[in-house]
């Protein structure tokens, strides 16, 4: 499975609605989206059902966050759930393995559990730095802690959390396979040069 360096993640309190959020990924020309909405309503199983008929419409794979029961029914590639919000075995069981899981890793035990468990395509690792895009924040890893957690893994690894394009040779450095990004993006004057700005960034480590 290929899996992407540079991960984009829709938050709720951005200056953007969730649909132009990724409407902005999509004419950046990345390929990749996770669809984080936090607050569901009523209306939220028609945002993502539009978001994931403009991915389709993109060749843009798209990881619906948390809402595991929503990705078969509105066509999403996979799901990003923490392993508090659920199991990844059961999401294995419940999505098939033509779909994507994701699981958050916060801590080296977490790790070691998705090593055990065995069923995620891909591990988010943070926080990396502070982050105000995401409420009751986990304890900032070290870097004895990213390190351990790396060597615990044998998937991709993407780092999260405040994470700035001067931050990603260090984080590359570290061993991880790439980087995902939400206010560095979304909070940006120009979101699509900022995401350039990121995919530069990548470029000029090869």
């Amino acid at each position: 499975m290929n899996i992407p360096k540079l991960h984009c993640i829709t938050y709720d309190n951005a200056p953007y609605t969730h649909m132009e959020q990724v409407q902005f990924i999509v004419k950046a020309g990345l390929k990749w989206v996770q669809v984080r909405i936090k607050n569901r309503t009523e209306s939220t199983s028609n945002e993502i059902l539009e978001i994931t008929k403009l991915c389709k419409e993109n060749n843009v794979t798209c990881i619906i966050n948390d809402y595991y029961d929503l990705v078969i029914p509105l066509k999403g590639n996979g799901v990003h759930c923490g392993l508090k919000d659920q199991h990844p075995i059961v999401l294995y069981n419940l999505l098939g393995k033509n779909r994507i899981i994701g699981t958050t890793v916060n801590s080296v035990n977490d790790a070691k559990k998705v090593s055990e468990y065995q069923k995620s395509h891909y591990v988010g690792v943070g926080p990396y730095k502070q982050t105000t895009t995401k409420e009751n924040l986990a304890e900032i890893l070290t870097s004895a802690n990213h390190q351990e957690i790396l060597s615990t893994l044998s998937i991709p690894a993407i780092a999260i959390g405040g994470i700035q394009p001067e931050d990603v040779k260090e984080i590359l450095n570290l061993g991880y396979h790439g980087i995902a990004v939400s206010s560095g993006v979304f909070c940006a004057n120009d979101p699509i040069q900022a995401i350039n700005n990121y995919q530069n960034t990548f470029e000029s480590q090869v």
